[in-house]
């Protein structure tokens, strides 16, 4: 006798990541409508556009959107490009761009125009598209994380206390997926820790990216994931004349100095207090679970077992297959 397969849409679950209370502020933040889809949900029959546990910021208007564009904007104003071409041209030095899932799905960018796939999303941030021009567009320091998925939005202003909307403008008439959604500030969570983002199975999953350092600051990424803050730069100052620097010497020095914490006192959102690399746990490896070929079944989909060589869900998810690789990060998150 085989498996019977549930009649019930079981869509993908996204890892949780919380591990103790803390603070959910009553302010609810409607998301962008300029955003990618990251990914479909079956369940609910919409795309998601900021999965849960992203580091999210606001946009200058009031929405929500991932942290992560504020690094692309960087990128862009650093690559100095000048039209949508150029940008196109440069999508692989940027974390978030539209897809051909997007073209298909209509979506517009920032500045109202159809978008094409390998746009960044901040090519529309700029005035005609040049990075050296006006932006239009500019994104605030880390708010804190997203506590749940957040999905496309209905429509351009729709019940975000900004704007009315017109209801012309909205994708589904009387009925609203998401009038918003709530981030966290002051959290305790546990995230996967990756090397490859290309491995991750879940598309847009939250995730550690890179090496953490024990007690270390954390910050945020393009992709709007964990990674440990960098120290600052060994100085490299020597004043042209041996022993007496000039004060336009001394002043580039201070303001390096001075950048570094002023950016860090914007950007670090926790601090790492445990690391774990014992898996798997709990006699996981052990435990029978779903066969991951049954009926295209995902192993990450269902709990952890033999299927996943007893990985937690988090960690399988995250790309994870080999115990002797596993880690995982515990983050005292606190965003002020």
């Amino acid at each position: 006798m085989g498996f019977k397969k549930s009649h019930l849409p079981t869509g993908i679950t996204t890892p949780n990541i919380e591990k103790s209370m803390g603070v959910r502020p009553s302010q609810f933040y409607v998301v962008a409508n300029y955003l990618p889809l990251v990914r479909f949900d079956d369940q609910v029959n919409d795309y998601v556009v900021i999965s849960y546990g992203k580091v999210v910021a606001r946009d200058n208007s009031g929405f929500l959107v991932p942290a992560g564009l504020a690094k692309d904007v960087e990128t862009a104003v650093a690559g100095g490009y000048t039209d949508k071409n150029a940008f196109v041209a440069a999508t692989a030095s940027f974390a978030n761009v539209y897809t051909s899932t997007d073209v298909q799905e209509g979506v517009k960018n920032a500045a109202g125009d159809d978008v094409v796939a390998g746009e960044p999303v901040v090519a529309s941030f700029f005035e005609g598209y040049d990075a050296t021009a006006s932006q239009n567009v500019t994104i605030s320091s880390p708010l804190g994380v997203v506590a749940q998925n957040a999905f496309r939005q209905n429509g351009a202003g729709y019940g975000n206390g900004y704007t009315s909307g017109n209801p012309v403008n909205y994708r589904n008439t009387n009925w609203n997926l998401q009038a918003g959604v709530v981030v966290l500030t002051r959290y305790f969570i546990e995230l996967p820790v990756v090397a490859d983002l290309s491995a991750v199975k879940l598309p847009g999953m939250v995730v550690f990216e890179g090496t953490p350092n024990m007690s270390g600051l954390v910050t945020f990424t393009a992709h709007s994931n964990f990674t440990s803050l960098s120290p600052l730069a060994s100085s490299s100052f020597a004043a042209a004349s041996a022993g007496n620097p000039t004060d336009e010497e001394l002043k580039a020095e201070f303001d390096r100095i001075i950048g570094w914490a002023n950016d860090t006192a914007q950007n670090v959102i926790g601090r790492i207090y445990f690391m774990n690399d014992q898996y798997p746990q709990g006699m996981l490896d052990y435990v029978r679970t779903y066969d991951a070929d049954v009926d295209g079944v995902k192993a990450y989909e269902y709990p952890a077992g033999m299927s996943t060589s007893g990985l937690p869900q988090s960690l399988y998810a995250a790309g994870v297959s080999d115990p002797t690789q596993a880690k995982t990060v515990r983050i005292n998150l606190l965003v002020k």
